[in-house]
C-alpha cells in the first residue's frame, strides 16, 4: 500500500497514523492508533515498517490493527441479554468460572461431621 491508499484506508476505518523514524532508520514506518468503540479508554497501537506495508492489502492491515477487538461480548445469565464490558471484576470472574463448567457445590466442614 502506498501513503495515499493508507490515508484513505485510515479515514474510512476511524484510524489515525503517525510516521515514526526516518526512511533510512531501522524500524522506520507507521504507528497506527485505533480506539475500540466498545472500550474507548483502552486504545490500541500497532507499528508496521514501510517494508511490511508494501506487501500488505487493506483487508490484511485492518485485521492486523483491529484483530477482532471490536467485538461486543454478551451473555444471558439471568433471563436477559447484557453486555459484559461494564461488568465488575467479580461478575466477570463468575462468568469465567461458568465457562469452565465448575458446577459442583462444596460441602462445608460442619456437614462432613
Amino acid at each position: 500500500m502506498n501513503l495515499q491508499d493508507i490515508e484513505g484506508f485510515c479515514a474510512a476505518n476511524n484510524l489515525e497514523f503517525k510516521e515514526v523514524g526516518g526512511e533510512d532508520e531501522l524500524g522506520a514506518g507507521l504507528l497506527f492508533h485505533w480506539t475500540p468503540p466498545n472500550n474507548p479508554q483502552d486504545p490500541e497501537c500497532v507499528h508496521m515498517t514501510f517494508k511490511a506495508l508494501e506487501d500488505v492489502t487493506s483487508q490484511e492491515l485492518l485485521k492486523i490493527v483491529i484483530n477482532g477487538r471490536d467485538v461486543l461480548h454478551m451473555t444471558r445469565v439471568v433471563g436477559y441479554y447484557s453486555r459484559t464490558q461494564n461488568w465488575n471484576k467479580s461478575k466477570l470472574g463468575e462468568l469465567k468460572d461458568r465457562h469452565k463448567g465448575r458446577y459442583a457445590v462444596q460441602a462445608s466442614e460442619a456437614a462432613k461431621e
